[in-house]
């Protein structure tokens, strides 16, 4: 029997689909003590369909054995965000806190910041037009940044924290994210949805599996449940040396090529190609539709408007809509690693608390910096927004100081700020630091000294400059948590995506 505990009331799922796959696993699956409330809440907050179905599945005597008979399925679901009783006051002390930013309107959505949002997508996006015939160099850095601002609203629509209707909210993020960037929204959806449901967690968090191209942490490749290096001693030199450069590769070749081309010529295309045939609705057919004008809107622009002198063909005009794609890939990659990647890595068969994962696994950067928080999207307060997805990322800056007074109350959460030239700084040593340790000691796990050692992150969230860390001994299992439905159309490239 399949179980989830949510509000200290244990569901059967065992014939449960659920729509977001299998992310439901990721919390409420252990002791008593494993509760997916909190997680419940902030990925349903607005959603009384969410509700209605937790309320039709049929509940489990917590008392009895696993194969007990069930309760009534008519019985109501628990609503109130209050913690059970065998929970520690920390999880009450955290919701009592969600409540009162609740009252005061933080979860409310602003339709005028939405209007204003859009409103610099449309000015970028006619900026390029304009300045086509006058500096193409000019119009190329005007439609990056219009792509990369792209990128952050279709983030926060995903999260439906824009204007707080899942219509409204979907349908902008379908737009943004397929002509702004040529990508599924559907499929963005379902990768990160994991991710924020279990940050750092190996094998649970979909932006740790990223070898063989990206190993973020001592472990990687050992945790790794698809990817393994061929025995061949051409294979395993070749290996070692792109792990000794992947600091240096992660951004021009990693994100600017290699992702670059998987993702938008082949992934998100396909899979948005399936859904449309499969699904038929207008949701899938715009997202197919966005997606192929993205392809063809701008080039056509910098062929029609182009001065007569640049004598630019069809060809190299798609060329320069490439660039501005590399660039786009490694600015929103690069700014989505900077919160995590650094931080140390939670193993497998260890389950955290939703503001556990949130505060522990996250950094804050420059968030007193006006400037920082529009080059990250408001994302430079990303404690705040893992802990409340479903609240308006704009008013993370009025969450944070309640934030702080609840981690001061309970010492073992810490909140961790860095500014941001020192966010890039331990990011790309952390990069530097594990490639190192695969360069020099190899990817089999009979390369080590203790074959059942699970090295730990190379690198500590604190404030204060890092000290050299070890190695410490965490046995796991390689599982594939992915369902054969997911399976089908995500592959070992697919986890290149970061955040």
């Amino acid at each position: 029997m399949k179980t989830i505990r949510i509000d200290g009331t244990l569901y059967d799922i065992s014939n449960f689909k659920h729509p977001g796959g299998s992310v439901i696993e990721y919390a409420g699956q252990d002791d008593e003590h494993d509760d997916a409330g909190d997680a419940f809440r902030e990925f349903h907050a607005r959603s009384t369909k969410a509700k209605s179905v937790l309320a039709s599945l049929p509940k489990v005597n917590a008392t009895a054995p696993s194969d007990s008979s069930e309760s009534s399925a008519s019985e109501s679901a628990p609503s109130a965000p209050s913690a059970p009783p065998s929970e520690p006051s920390m999880s009450n002390d955290f919701r009592e806190m969600r409540k009162q930013l609740e009252t005061m309107g933080c979860f409310e959505p602003d339709y005028i910041h939405v209007y204003f949002r859009l409103l610099e997508l449309a000015f970028f996006f006619g900026l390029g037009v304009f300045l086509v015939p006058y500096n193409m160099y000019a119009s190329m850095l005007a439609f990056i940044v219009f792509k990369t601002r792209c990128g952050w609203v279709q983030h926060e629509g995903g999260h439906l924290s824009l204007t707080g209707v899942k219509s409204i909210d979907r349908g902008i993020q379908v737009v943004t994210m397929g002509f702004g960037g040529g990508a599924s929204s559907t499929l963005w959806n379902s990768m990160h949805h994991k991710h924020h449901a279990a940050p750092q967690r190996v094998n649970y968090d979909i932006d740790l599996d990223t070898t063989p191209f990206v190993a973020f942490f001592k472990g990687a490749f050992e945790n790794s449940s698809r990817i393994t290096i061929s025995s061949s001693w051409l294979s395993d030199k070749i290996a070692r040396i792109w792990m000794r450069l992947q600091a240096w590769l992660f951004l021009p070749v990693t994100n600017g090529i290699l992702v670059h081309f998987f993702w938008t010529y082949y992934l998100h295309p396909q899979r948005a190609l399936r859904a449309a045939k499969k699904e038929k609705n207008g949701l899938a057919i715009l997202e197919l539709v966005s997606i192929a004008a993205s392809h063809v809107v701008i080039p056509s622009i910098f062929y029609t408007r182009a001065s007569a002198n640049a004598d630019m063909s069809a060809l190299y005009c798609y060329f320069l809509l490439m660039v501005c794609n590399a660039f786009n890939f490694m600015y929103l990659f690069g700014h989505f690693s900077l919160s995590h990647t650094f931080t140390d890595v939670v193993p497998e068969k260890e389950s955290l608390k939703w503001f556990e994962y949130a505060i522990q696994h996250s950094v804050n950067i420059s968030t007193q910096s006006p400037l920082v928080t529009w080059v990250m999207g408001y994302l430079n307060f990303q404690i705040e927004h893992h802990l409340f997805p479903s609240m308006p990322q704009y008013k993370n800056a009025i969450a944070a100081p309640y934030v702080k007074e609840f981690c001061k109350r309970w010492p073992k959460m810490q909140y961790t700020e860095v500014d941001y030239w020192t966010a890039w700084k331990k990011m790309f040593k952390n990069l530097n630091d594990a490639g190192t340790h695969y360069y020099r000691n190899g990817f089999k796990s009979d390369d080590f000294q203790d074959a059942d050692s699970v090295p730990e992150v190379v690198e500590s969230t604190e404030l204060t400059e890092p000290s050299e860390t070890t190695e410490q001994s965490e046995t796991t299992e390689l599982t594939n948590l992915k369902s054969d439905s997911e399976n089908e159309y995500e592959s070992e490239f697919d986890k290149l995506k970061l955040e």
